[in-house]
């Protein structure tokens, strides 16, 4: 009873805090001609609801693909469907085509965010409160899954609909922990059908899924549990993408749209590798653009190879960890990296049971540091001061007196960091940089954020090999 009054307790906080954080201002809010990421949702409501899916991804007089053109998978696109039927019923000037661009209201803010915060409540939270084992450290772990940082200020402040993808992930590790292989399957697959960037944690299910197949007591069974599985990939994506699939023109025009190489190896300062080393070498002078796809594709696998220890040992806390893994070696090595990624990584750490090094206290501050590093896209959206008062309830709400002193000498550690860290966002804030390095304070804080996200891809890494 106690434990079933403290999850819901965490249920309203979240849904307090949500919408806490949805009366920040949102991305591009009152900024022509573009604005930002609320007016592209909101322009993807437009398009899919009057054109035919076959011109959704398709530049036409109806469709303008240099304004928001839809650069996400179908299932992103039914969705952003079902939002604007949603809203043509209350006021049809949301989405009425041509006319509804830059479209900004007091109600149509309301019906944006409520459209954010009802996707969460019919997949996010169940899928994160079946997948937690509160016969562990989920007990304290679910505040962090359902009240964490990085998701809240990027759905609800930025804008954007990421818990629909990340709560399909949450979905498949329940399935998963179930051995309900098949209902993972497609789970997992509504997700990167929903976004592209599910590839960041593509690797670690097809070895866990192909582990637990060859898992089985005979060569038959297992032969049977791989066809069972592809099978089902391949419908799940035909359904999904019928309405491309009778041409190859319209199946391609897809496949450029939501794999955009065009757009470079990294967008604005981003806490990774490439951006990191570029402030040293100048790494798009050297390299063409098709080298460092090559380059990155390359780096990212053999960051990844730990997760290979999944097709001999499928267990739920590797996978956990293998998650955790591949999203952060993808964040930092693979192409065409945005800050806002790092919530592909920071929601599969909440989930992770005590281990010998990563303890609940490790966790909270992976969190803070994962908040803390978007803090420059925060800046820019006017919502840095409420993205910090979050971070600090976050930490109140899941790190007590017992856990922080359970630290030991770590608490120096993360005092330090979080210090420093907060040094370059006030000074990111207030101080005016160097005419010469105008960009001095956000390159500092993403070059900071880079040593800590390698240094916990390390720690992640050595727990795998240790767990295996």
């Amino acid at each position: 009873m106690l434990e079933q009054q403290r999850i819901t307790f965490i249920l309203f906080i979240g849904i307090f805090l949500r919408w806490c954080v949805s009366l920040c201002p949102y991305s591009g809010e009152n900024r022509k001609p573009m604005y930002g990421d609320y007016e592209a949702q909101r322009h993807w409501q437009e398009i899919t609801i009057n054109i035919r899916p076959s011109m959704w991804y398709k530049n036409s007089s109806d469709n303008d693909l240099s304004y928001w053109g839809i650069d996400y998978p179908p299932l992103s696109a039914y969705h952003s469907l079902i939002v604007g039927k949603a809203g043509r019923l209350i006021d049809p000037a949301y989405v009425e085509l041509f006319e509804s661009r830059g479209y900004e209201s007091p109600q149509h803010k309301f019906f944006m965010r409520s459209s954010v915060i009802i996707s969460d409540l019919l997949i996010y939270f169940p899928a994160a409160v079946s997948c937690i084992d509160f016969d562990s450290d989920g007990k304290a772990l679910i505040g962090s899954v359902l009240v964490n940082p990085s998701l809240l200020l990027i759905d609800y402040a930025h804008f954007q609909y990421n818990s629909v993808s990340i709560g399909l992930l949450l979905l498949f590790m329940s399935l998963a922990g179930k051995k309900m292989f098949i209902l993972a399957s497609v789970a997992f697959c509504c997700a990167l059908n929903f976004k592209q960037m599910e590839l960041y944690h593509a690797l670690p299910v097809f070895y866990f899924l192909l582990g637990g197949c060859l898992s089985k007591p005979t060569w038959k069974s297992s032969i049977r549990g791989v066809s069972a599985l592809g099978i089902t990939v391949i419908l799940t994506f035909l359904a999904l993408w019928y309405p491309w699939c009778s041409s190859l023109t319209d199946f391609q025009s897809v496949l450029h749209r939501i794999f955009p190489v065009g757009r470079g190896i990294y967008e604005d300062k981003v806490g990774n590798f490439w951006c990191t080393v570029n402030n040293f070498v100048k790494v798009r002078n050297i390299f063409s653009t098709s080298q460092l796809v090559l380059n990155s594709g390359v780096l990212t696998l053999l960051a990844c190879s730990p997760c290979i220890l999944l097709v001999r040992k499928a267990e739920i806390a590797l996978l956990k960890l293998a998650l955790c893994c591949s999203s952060l070696a993808f964040f930092l090595f693979s192409f065409h990296v945005h800050e806002k990624s790092i919530l592909l990584f920071a929601v599969p750490a909440s989930l992770l049971s005590s281990t010998r090094v990563l303890r609940t206290h490790c966790i909270v501050f992976i969190n803070v540091v994962c908040s803390l590093s978007l803090s420059h896209l925060l800046m820019k959206d006017g919502c840095l001061l409420p993205g910090l008062a979050l971070t600090f309830l976050y930490t109140l709400l899941c790190m007590d007196d017992r856990e922080w002193r359970s630290a030991g000498r770590l608490r120096y550690f993360y005092s330090i960091s979080i210090f420093i860290f907060l040094l370059i966002i006030l000074s990111m804030k207030f101080a005016t940089p160097p005419a010469r390095y105008p960009d001095l304070f956000v390159v500092l804080l993403a070059a900071f954020s880079f040593c800590h996200f390698s240094l916990f891809y390390i720690i992640i890494s050595y727990e795998m090999l240790f767990h295996a």
